[in-house]
């Protein structure tokens, strides 16, 4: 079964995290109203890459339903944090970190999933695990200061980002 065709999603969806990356490096003092504006858009780009990427995939097997859920959930999430953009900082630390664990849950078992079908499902595996150490991380310490929180959130876009490019380009390579 050839899946080399979602490679681009994959890569668009790595350049999207690289870009929230810089922008929280660049600009770490951001008011909290752009922080969950960013915050939502990423969400909701995230998600809607996931449902395009299960779209696609559904054409191929059957392993497609996990990886739309998680894009439904991603958007979703982005959605909630557009409608209440008011929230308390606290609330979007723990809103991110249930995000972060429960797509990073979706993405290993999508892994285990897509395992069956294809090779190099390890880079989505790890990225999935990756997730979820860093949600479990941010639920624990979430009083760490709001630019201390940025800037690891921009540490884990950049690598979440950096692992997606290299999940797409080990999916182009398929054939």
């Amino acid at each position: 079964m050839n899946l080399s065709h979602l490679w681009i999603t994959q890569l668009i969806r790595g350049l999207l995290a690289l870009i929230f990356a810089v922008v929280l490096f660049a600009y770490p003092g951001i008011t909290l109203l752009i922080l969950v504006s960013v915050f939502g858009v990423f969400f909701a780009l995230s998600g809607i890459m996931n449902m395009i990427m299960a779209y696609k995939a559904k054409q191929h097997h059957k392993a497609w339903g996990i990886l739309f859920f998680e894009g439904f959930l991603s958007l979703c999430f982005g959605l909630a944090v557009w409608w209440w953009p008011g929230i308390s900082s606290l609330l979007l630390v723990y809103l991110f970190a249930a995000w972060l664990i429960i797509s990073g849950a979706f993405q290993f078992a999508n892994a285990i999933s897509l395992a069956k079908f294809i090779k190099h499902t390890f880079w989505l595996g790890l990225i999935g695990l990756i997730s979820i150490l860093f949600g479990l991380y941010i639920t624990i310490q979430p009083g760490q200061g709001a630019v201390a929180i940025i800037y690891i959130i921009g540490f884990y876009a950049a690598l979440y980002g950096v692992l997606s490019l290299i999940s797409a380009l080990s999916l182009r390579k398929l054939k």
